[in-house]
């Protein structure tokens, strides 16, 4: 089998990475009411906080797990 270039994997990685943050942050603006700026800002202050990617704090989000108090920002 021949193995992917580098960089081709580094793009599917990318376009995986813009595919979750996009559904997290739709399910955020679905069930919290906000709006994609705040859901984005919400994705993005978290992994900050917790030293993480953007893209796993969404794969979190999208897995259902408790990432963080949502209802405080929405609030």
């Amino acid at each position: 089998m021949i193995e992917p270039e580098p960089a081709v994997e580094q793009i599917r990685g990318g376009v995986h990475a813009r595919r979750s943050i996009g559904i997290a942050m739709g399910m955020l603006m679905e069930r919290h009411g906000l709006d994609q700026a705040d859901a984005f800002s919400f994705l993005f202050q978290t992994a900050r906080e917790q030293d993480r990617r953007v893209s796993a704090v969404a794969d979190d989000v999208i897995s259902g797990r408790d990432v963080a108090t949502v209802t405080e920002l929405a609030g």
